[in-house]
């Protein structure tokens, strides 16, 4: 199989922020040529953590760089580590999430607002009744009745 640089043929990556971080480092794909950096559990990019979105965002990031990615950060718990429900450090997690990552944290207060632009799944509980017949010393399964309540 031959082997290419990232980016010729193809326009989008997933990896995990370790493989990227090695590729940054090694030169397989300069932050120039990346447009968007989705972190998904952004929270764990904390300016004093060496963790790799934090190494990403220190080492390759540059804002006032001619092209730079943007950055959406994702995450349901904002803070780490103990004493999260202190407001003093809630606002110090807030402001190193936001100077890293060079972006705005927004959140919804409104719960209800919410609820009204998200999908509510619609659950249904299943019940198998299932019959076990063994044929020739190999297990069959075979899936009688399902039903819904």
């Amino acid at each position: 199989m031959e082997s290419r640089a990232y980016g010729e043929a193809s326009r989008v990556f997933v990896m995990t922020p370790d493989i990227l971080l090695y590729n940054l480092r090694h030169c397989f794909v300069r932050m120039e040529l990346i447009a968007l950096l989705i972190f998904d559990e952004c929270h764990h990019a904390q300016a004093q953590t060496r963790h790799p979105y934090a190494q990403i965002m220190k080492e390759f990031y540059n804002s006032n760089a001619i092209k730079c990615p943007r950055i959406f950060g994702m995450t349901a718990s904002p803070i780490t580590g103990k004493g999260g429900s202190n407001q003093v450090n809630y606002t110090k997690c807030i402001n190193s999430l936001e100077n890293l990552l060079d972006a705005k944290v927004y959140s919804v207060d409104d719960k209800v607002e919410l609820e009204s632009i998200s999908a509510i799944p619609d659950v249904k509980n299943l019940l198998f009744m299932v019959l076990l017949i063994v044929l020739n010393h190999n297990l069959c399964l075979f899936i009688v009745k399902s039903l819904i309540y």
